[in-house]
């Protein structure tokens, strides 16, 4: 992976602007990668975490500042987490192979998810159809008796799966564990990188672009002249503009 240029990044964002929420960090991990949107897509959901949090490390730096409400008592949480809590060397990013797992006589032949079974499921109407449609893509085989096919894998085989699954691809759900100082509640909460690293992204782009504009404005300066210098120059330059 490699570091991005303020106008690398403002272009990955712009590309990503109109893509889905899943879509997004495909393109924004190619632009900062020598991976292919279609290989990176390929990649189990976990690889992919682990690689968004380099990125985002990368950009905006090692600590995510975040908020969360205790569901006890309503309190707001601030913290501070950091990314080497999560991940401190990403996983390979190669698809993984077939694993077996035993559940009450069947034996089950899958994979682990990565984005575009997600993509697939989400075109599905409702949770049992998007459910159905995730595991016909994962499960590779059923055997045992009686015979069943992914689709037929019974609620029980289910659960086990999505355990095994868990335990498998451990950075596929990232989550954080929290205590409310004012009540003294314990709960887990999920960090979902792919959202929160984008609306950062997404914060970032529309500051520079206010920025480029103003600077633009009051010097005549080309966006890649402006783009081009450290933040702290640009920030120097926005303070004698405002003076």
């Amino acid at each position: 992976m490699r570091s991005l240029s303020a106008a690398e990044l403002l272009d990955a964002w712009e590309n990503a602007l109109a893509a889905s929420a899943l879509e997004r960090p495909l393109i924004l991990l190619a632009a900062a990668t020598n991976h292919p949107r279609d290989e990176i897509a390929e990649w189990s959901i976990g690889a992919r975490n682990a690689q968004l949090l380099a990125l985002r490390a990368r950009v905006f730096g090692g600590e995510i500042n975040a908020v969360a409400d205790c569901p006890a008592c309503g309190e707001r949480l601030e913290m501070i987490l950091r990314v080497s809590d999560f991940s401190t060397s990403p996983p390979n990013a190669a698809p993984p192979p077939t694993r077996e797992l035993r559940v009450n006589g069947h034996t089950l032949t899958y994979r682990l998810p990565n984005t575009n079974d997600l993509i697939a499921a989400r075109q599905a109407q409702d949770f049992d159809t998007a459910r159905a449609a995730l595991l016909q893509r994962i499960v590779v085989k059923v055997t045992g008796a009686p015979e069943l096919d992914a689709t037929q894998v019974a609620a029980h085989a289910v659960n086990a799966l999505s355990a095994q699954l868990e335990r498998d691809d451990p950075l596929a759900a990232l989550r954080v564990h929290l205590t409310c100082p004012h009540c003294q509640h314990e709960w887990e909460t999920a960090l979902e990188i792919a959202q929160f690293f984008w609306l950062e992204l997404d914060a970032w782009a529309k500051r520079i672009l206010r920025e480029v504009h103003t600077l633009a404005s009051a010097y005549g300066w080309s966006e890649n002249e402006i783009l081009a210098l450290s933040p702290q120059r640009r920030q120097l330059y926005l303070e004698m503009i405002a003076s």
